[in-house]
């Protein structure tokens, strides 16, 4: 029976891990393959140059991105009547 950690992840949790010490077996017999050393290393084997800088860049036809509308952080606001009153304090 495989739960739910197991079947995420692709590894026994620590439960199972134990069970398999207890039988002196080898917890990497019951891991997935993408969870080798191997997968890893052919995963980052290939990667993207960098550029030198925006003037290389190709030229395209697309649209450019736009960046997200700014939202106001949640909880109260200051208004302008407690900036006019706090800056009108003199700290000694």
């Amino acid at each position: 029976m495989m739960n739910l950690f197991e079947f995420v992840l692709g590894m026994p949790c620590v439960h199972g891990i134990a069970a398999i010490a207890w039988r002196h077996d080898k917890p990497k017999n019951y891991c997935h393959g993408l969870l080798t050393l191997g997968s890893y290393n052919a995963t980052y084997e290939h990667f993207i140059k960098p550029t030198q800088g925006e003037k290389f860049w190709e030229k395209t036809d697309y649209v450019k991105p736009v960046p997200a509308p700014k939202r106001r952080q949640p909880g109260r606001h200051e208004t302008k009547n407690e900036r006019r009153i706090r800056g009108s304090f003199q700290f000694r």
